[in-house]
């Protein structure tokens, strides 16, 4: 796009796959289960979006993942371990309370 790339955080697109995970089971998920696992995927991304202001990547880390000097900078800044770690701390923190009695259920 002509403002870069503008994917989701790692961090979101991981707690919304864990919800669907969780809420499958070792099983399928069963098609009634399917608008719960929406709403707790969509919960999760809207807390996330409340936390941190945005789940778009380069509005929290302050870089364009389409520019190649870039993603240098971030590396070479270890912006991982200085910004981006918080964001994966936060989301499996708020996917275990978000999904607690599920897991219990499911798993």
């Amino acid at each position: 796009s002509e403002k870069g790339w503008q994917g989701a955080c790692g961090a979101v697109c991981g707690g919304v796959a864990a919800t669907g995970v969780i809420l499958g089971g070792k099983e399928r998920m069963p098609n009634e289960s399917i608008q719960d696992a929406y709403l707790k995927a969509s919960k999760f991304a809207t807390d996330f979006e409340e936390q941190f202001g945005t789940v778009v990547c380069s509005g929290l880390c302050g870089y364009d993942f389409s520019d190649p000097a870039a993603i240098m900078e971030y590396q070479e800044n270890n912006t991982w371990e200085n910004t981006c770690n918080k964001f994966v701390i936060w989301a499996v923190d708020h996917v275990r309370k978000l999904m607690k009695e599920d897991l219990r259920k499911k798993w």
